[in-house]
């Protein structure tokens, strides 16, 4: 089975996904982009499943794809965190020591939940 097509349509998807969060954007199918999170996250799982699948014969082979997808996700993970922490506590202690007007307090969050559009 060639994967390059569903390669392809993870790539429309995330740029679906993208154009979604762009308020300019309008059209129709754009602003129904949050399905493109569904769909990218159902192939992303059916491709690793597929590549997967004669791999993972044993206990040691399942814990080896663990490592390696851990390795792969979790350091830009860590990275970020540590990134929006450091950008929250710079707001923290700037709008103490400067005047500085925020719109948002640091470490408030805008949204405690996703929003479904499609149930309202």
């Amino acid at each position: 089975m060639n994967l390059n097509t569903l390669e392809s349509s993870r790539g429309v998807a995330a740029l679906f996904v993208a154009l979604y969060h762009l308020p300019e954007i309008s059209f129709y199918h754009i602003s129904k982009g949050f399905f493109g999170v569904y769909f990218f996250f159902s192939l992303s799982g059916f491709v690793i499943a597929f590549n997967y699948f004669g791999k993972i014969k044993n206990f040691k082979s399942f814990l080896n794809f663990l490592k390696k997808r851990f390795l792969r996700l979790y350091p830009l993970h860590i990275f970020v965190l540590f990134l929006v922490l450091m950008i929250q506590i710079s707001k923290l202690y700037l709008v103490d020591f400067l005047p500085i007007n925020m719109s948002q307090k640091a470490f408030y969050p805008q949204e405690w939940f996703t929003k479904l559009d499609f149930i309202n």
